[in-house]
């Protein structure tokens, strides 16, 4: 997936208020690492979610992830896709780390 640039979480959950945001794809990264890319209804592209620190935010398990989503999204959800590796379908996390 291309990455066209970056917003911080304050600037998703104000998106997600004003209700322009038309997809949410949550894409593994890593046996226990996942990301948020949006995608807003009035500029082309896939967005990644950063920190403050500008650095990507990543969450631990997908349960924390839909739990951060569904307490920013007070006016419902938008397409919410799930993009999973195969290389980690065995429990083993392929990084090298």
């Amino acid at each position: 997936m291309d990455i066209t640039g970056t917003y911080t979480e304050a600037e998703l959950a104000d998106f997600l208020e004003h209700e322009v945001v038309q997809k949410l794809s949550i894409v593994q990264l890593g046996l226990d690492r996942y990301e948020l890319i949006m995608t807003l209804t009035w500029k082309p592209g896939n967005w990644r979610i950063i920190t403050l620190r500008k650095t990507p935010r990543e969450w631990s398990s997908l349960d924390r992830l839909t739990k951060h989503i569904i307490k920013k999204s007070v006016k419902g959800l938008p397409q919410i896709d799930l993009l999973l590796d195969a290389r980690f379908a065995n429990g083993e996390d392929d990084s090298g780390a």
